[in-house]
């Protein structure tokens, strides 16, 4: 089939990888999975922008883990014409309830959303439609430009500089450093308006082929863990697939507060999740190793100097939990432990048992069918 356009892959120095895309669109029908706990107001703004699509889902999937008044926004819902599902657990987990959302979709695409976010009005007109579009090229999911209300203070340049030095940040939007580190959407300018490859999507704008959940589900009780939880799903698939960054599907996210860990588990799951991206995604070489602890040298270095010049006891916790967590990397290393083990562990220190164990390798209950993806995937690691 001859090529509609073309698609290039983002990179600094590297060669220009062009994808052919197709003009063909069968536009399939979508689901919206929605992990909520205790923020109804919030849920019901970004239901609203939902309603207010260009092209809207034909299901919601609203997946609780605490006490939604759930009678009060599913006509919300319903009346504009979507299907509504509403499932409640007892024990918080994002990734559990993003996997249940995934079992009880019944379309071929599942878009993810965080509750406290508001998408623009052709949001679901761009992601889904440039997931359709380039699904013969081997794409499997897309994610979108995540918008802040409220711009960067300038008190945060400094730390960007010197997280830059020490290969914590860098130019690459959404991409996988090999200190471990990623390259998070608010951190390159200049983005464009076409769609480009990237390494790892976040959960809260994002959506992929169905299957493609079912074969790389979310990490359950990985938040017990290590921060990044979000990121897993697509780290694992571009492993394989690619996904696409889409300019032009925008959403703004609000930062509701919510049951955030303390300061000191902040420090040590942010150190961890860069332990466990590079132990499974970066190639193990000598310089890829000395990038980490490099990486490592400089997270605890910025968290010593922040606690330094605050001199506050939530800035020492931070510090305290960085260097927590180096020691348990080290040790995680020392000894062999395993990402499942981890995790497991983890997870029974919380409280949580994981009746399943769902990671990024676990094999399936059954054989992956076909993807309904169209071409091959591409190669291998």
């Amino acid at each position: 089939m001859a090529p509609f356009g073309a698609l290039k892959r983002s990179g600094t120095g590297g060669a220009t990888e062009a994808l052919s895309m197709t003009a063909e669109d069968n536009g399939h029908s979508f689901s919206v999975v929605i992990p909520t706990r205790d923020r109804p107001a919030d849920l019901r703004r970004c239901l609203e922008s939902i309603v207010a699509q260009n092209r809207r889902p034909a299901q919601v999937v609203v997946v609780d883990d605490g006490h939604l008044a759930f009678d009060a926004l599913k006509p919300l819902v319903e009346q504009a014409g979507i299907e509504w599902t509403y499932l409640r657990k007892d024990r918080l987990d994002r990734n559990r309830a993003r996997n249940l959302g995934v079992a009880a979709s019944t379309h071929p695409i599942v878009a993810f959303l965080d509750d406290d976010v508001a998408l623009e009005k052709d949001y679901f007109e761009q992601l889904i439609g440039a997931l359709e579009r380039f699904r013969r090229v081997g794409v499997a999911g897309a994610t979108a430009c995540v918008r802040s209300p409220r711009p960067m203070p300038w008190t945060r340049w400094p730390v960007h500089a010197a997280e830059r030095f020490f290969g914590l940040r860098g130019r690459r939007l959404c991409g996988l450093l090999s200190s471990g580190f990623c390259a998070d959407f608010d951190e390159t300018d200049h983005i464009g308006n076409e769609p480009f490859d990237v390494d790892y999507s976040s959960a809260g704008s994002c959506a992929y082929f169905r299957d493609i959940c079912r074969q790389y589900p979310y990490p359950e009780g990985y938040a017990f863990l290590a921060a990044g939880d979000d990121k897993m799903l697509g780290l694992s698939v571009s492993r394989h697939w690619r996904t696409l960054f889409v300019p032009r599907a925008r959403l703004t996210h609000y930062h509701a507060p919510g049951a955030r860990p303390s300061k000191a588990t902040e420090g040590e799951r942010r150190l961890l999740g860069m332990y466990w991206t590079w132990r499974r995604f970066v190639r193990p070489t000598p310089l890829g190793t000395l990038r980490f602890l490099w990486g490592c040298a400089g997270l605890m270095t910025i968290g010593l100097s922040g606690a330094l010049i605050r001199m506050s006891g939530r800035h020492w916790a931070y510090a305290g939990g960085v260097f927590r967590g180096f020691g348990k990397a080290l040790s995680y290393w020392a000894r062999g432990v395993t990402f499942q083990d981890a995790v497991d562990e983890a997870a029974r220190r919380n409280g949580e048992i994981i009746e399943t164990p769902v990671g990024l390798d676990s094999p399936l209950p059954h054989e992956p069918q076909e993807l309904p993806i169209g071409g091959g995937p591409k190669g291998g690691d």
